[in-house]
């Protein structure tokens, strides 16, 4: 159970250096500093639609709304995320910020209802399902989540269950995805 004050095991994984930056991703302030006025000047001055989805998209990812959509997902999300960013502008972290961002829209899309979604996260699952890249059954792990996990997590919580976030784990979901194990 998460007392108040305390952050979700998903954003808190331990002493982790970010390869990009050299900087502790213990902790989440990281996110808040240069690192977020470099990747949305590097994304606003890309061209192509990803690059304009995930400016858009990338206040609110990286405020509170973002932070509670992401305890959703593994503990694998917040570094793979913040590397992303840290990694900016190179072509595959632009990728990677893009898949990152279908997996928070999707996340608080299954969390809530259909009219309480922002636009900016509409119209990243928008492009992402209409991508073609991604596909329910290509056996990726970002697929995986997108189409599968996620929406069985929330179908879950929404029934008042709790289920083994990570399948055979063992360990329950709290009804407002605040528990997760490692994954």
């Amino acid at each position: 159970m998460r007392r108040h004050g305390q952050a979700p095991i998903s954003i808190v994984i331990g002493y982790r250096p970010c390869y990009s930056c050299r900087m502790d991703t213990t902790h989440t302030p990281h996110l808040t500093g240069n690192t977020l006025d470099t990747a949305l000047r590097h994304l606003e001055s890309s061209a192509g639609p990803r690059p304009r989805l995930c400016a858009a998209m990338l206040p609110w990812a990286t405020g509170a709304e973002g932070h509670r959509a992401a305890a959703w997902l593994p503990a694998w999300f917040m570094p793979h995320f913040h590397d992303a960013l840290c990694s900016l502008p190179r072509e595959e972290a632009l990728f990677a910020l893009f898949e990152d961002m279908a997996l928070l829209a999707r996340a608080h899309a299954v969390s809530c209802r259909p009219e309480m979604i922002p636009e900016p996260l509409a119209a990243v699952m928008t492009a992402f399902e209409a991508d073609g890249e991604w596909h329910p059954n290509d056996g990726t792990l970002v697929s995986e989540w997108y189409w599968l996990r996620l929406p069985a997590i929330g179908m879950a919580s929404r029934l008042g269950a709790d289920v083994g976030l990570f399948g055979t784990s063992g360990q329950p979901f709290a009804a407002h995805g605040m528990q997760t194990t490692e994954g």
